[in-house]
C-alpha cells in the first residue's frame, strides 16, 4: 500500500511499531504485544494531537487497526495469494473494511479447488521458461464457465518474494489472445469493454474465453461462495450471468478459440445462485477464519 493511502488509525500504528518491530511483529497473535501496541498506539495519536498534526475529530474518530501475524513461512508460495483476494472481495461483499472482516469472527469459504492449486504450482515449477537471465511472470486462472467460481487463481511462484498477484493485477499485452473475439460483430458489455482493453489481466482473459465456453454468457468472476459469522450465514453467492454473444458470434468465436461450449455450461447446468460443486476451502487463519475444506462430486 502507498503510504499516501494510509489511514490516520493505520499511519499511527505504523509509528508505533518503528522503535522495536521485532518486538510489536506478534501484534494480533500474542494479546500482551497486542495490548501494549495498542497503548503505544493511543499515545502517538495523542501526540499528533496535540501537535496539531491531526483533528480532534480524527482523533476521536480513529480505531486500532486489526493486525495479521505471519509466522515465519507463512507467507510463502501460494497460500497468501489467496487469503488476500479472497479478503477483499468478502469485505467489499459485506460493506465493511478488511480490518472489520479480520477482527468481526467471520468464516470465509471460497471457490478455490486446492488439488487444481497445487497441481498448477508444480506444472509451472517443471517448465518455469525464461533464459539467458530473462525473468518470466506466470499466471493461471481456471473458472466455471457460465457461473463465474474461480476454482484456480495462480498470481506468481512465492509471495514472500513476489507479493504482487500477476493472474489479478498483471495487465500485459494479449497479443495474438484476443485475436479470436477481433472479428465479432457484437458483443454486449461488460465483455465489449473487457474486447476494447489491449492489455487486460489474467482473470479478465480467462473471463472473456469462458464466455466463449458457456455459450456466450459472461459470468462475473468470483472467489468468495459463502460467508457465516457466529454459525449464521451472512452472505451466499448468487453468480451474475448475462448473455453477451449471440448464438453465431458465440460458435465463431468458440471455433477460433477452441473453446467452444462446455459440457458444464450444457448438459450440467444447475439453477443459478448455488454454490459450485467440487472442492472449495476456507482459507487459514488471517482475515478469513480458520482452515476447513469441503469435498463434493466434481
Amino acid at each position: 500500500m502507498d503510504a499516501k493511502n494510509l489511514t490516520v488509525a493505520q499511519g499511527a500504528a505504523l509509528a508505533s511499531i518503528v522503535n522495536i518491530p521485532s518486538y510489536y511483529e506478534k501484534a494480533g497473535s500474542d494479546p500482551k504485544v497486542t495490548a501494549k501496541l495498542r497503548d503505544r498506539w493511543e499515545w502517538v495519536l495523542d501526540a499528533m494531537a496535540a501537535s496539531r498534526s491531526i483533528t480532534a475529530q480524527q482523533r476521536a474518530t480513529a480505531r486500532f487497526p486489526a493486525f495479521r501475524f505471519y509466522p515465519p513461512g507463512e507467507t510463502e508460495g501460494q497460500r497468501q495469494y489467496l487469503i488476500d483476494v479472497a479478503a477483499k472481495e468478502a469485505a467489499a461483499r459485506l460493506g465493511i473494511t478488511e480490518d472489520q472482516l479480520a477482527s468481526g469472527g467471520y468464516n470465509v469459504t471460497t471457490t478455490f479447488d486446492l488439488a487444481l492449486q497445487d497441481t498448477a504450482t508444480q506444472r509451472v515449477a517443471e517448465h518455469p521458461g525464461g533464459k539467458g537471465g530473462v525473468r518470466v511472470h506466470t499466471a493461471v486462472v481456471g473458472m466455471v464457465p457460465g457461473d463465474g467460481a474461480v476454482r484456480l487463481l495462480y498470481g506468481g511462484s512465492d509471495y514472500a518474494r513476489q507479493p504482487f498477484n500477476d493472474a489479478v493485477s498483471g495487465a500485459v499485452e494479449a497479443g495474438t489472445a484476443l485475436d479470436p473475439f477481433t472479428k465479432l460483430a457484437r458483443a454486449d458489455e461488460p465483455l465489449r469493454a473487457l474486447l476494447r482493453t489491449p492489455a487486460p489481466t489474467p482473470l479478465n482473459l480467462a473471463s472473456a474465453y469462458a464466455t466463449v465456453a458457456a455459450g456466450g454468457e459472461y459470468a462475473a468472476p468470483y472467489t468468495v461462495a459463502r460467508i457465516t459469522r457466529a454459525g449464521r450465514t451472512v452472505y451466499k453467492a448468487r453468480p451474475d450471468v448475462r448473455q453477451v454473444l449471440g448464438e453465431k458470434e458465440a460458435m465463431m468465436a468458440g471455433a477460433m478459440t477452441g473453446a467452444g461450449r462446455s459440457p458444464w455450461a450444457s448438459a450440467r447446468r444447475r439453477p443459478r445462485g448455488s454454490p459450485p460443486r467440487g472442492r472449495v476451502a476456507e482459507p487459514p487463519a488471517g482475515p478469513c477464519g480458520p482452515p476447513a475444506t469441503t469435498a463434493g462430486s466434481p
